[in-house]
């Protein structure tokens, strides 16, 4: 497997376009182009900039069995990320939806404590004390 396919297997694990990685390099879209065709050749700092962007060691690629294996874990990276995103959503809703509720109380150690009208002076009630 060639250099440029090697980019080109990176950008579609990625979900980059020629567009997008023309953007992150600072070149122009027909430049991405000659060097995915092999029709120019690229510099050590193209390339480089070709790895940070992608993320990826270009020169130490491998087979295609390895690229393939690292698309693999690099999906798989990003499902879980997808999913504990999605939980973490789900708590911030469930959370919103409990503190929206006339039977929540706000616990947490910087809450308010009140002044009772049944305290004496200089006694406060807190908001962690239990009902008698």
């Amino acid at each position: 497997m060639g250099f440029a396919a090697c980019v080109r297997i990176l950008m579609k694990a990625k979900g980059m376009t020629q567009k997008e990685l023309a953007c992150k390099l600072e070149v122009s879209e027909q430049v991405v182009s000659k060097w995915l065709s092999g029709k120019e050749n690229l510099t050590l700092e193209t390339i480089s900039n070709l790895e940070r962007a992608l993320g990826k060691r270009l020169l130490y690629a491998g087979t295609a069995e390895d690229v393939e294996a690292m698309i693999r874990r690099y999906r798989f990276v990003e499902e879980e990320d997808r999913k504990f995103e999605e939980a973490e959503r789900n708590r911030e809703v469930q959370s919103a939806a409990n503190s929206e509720s006339p039977v929540s109380q706000d616990m947490s150690p910087n809450s308010a404590l009140e002044v009772g009208p049944d305290l004496p002076a200089g006694i406060v009630k807190s908001p962690y004390a239990f009902a008698a």
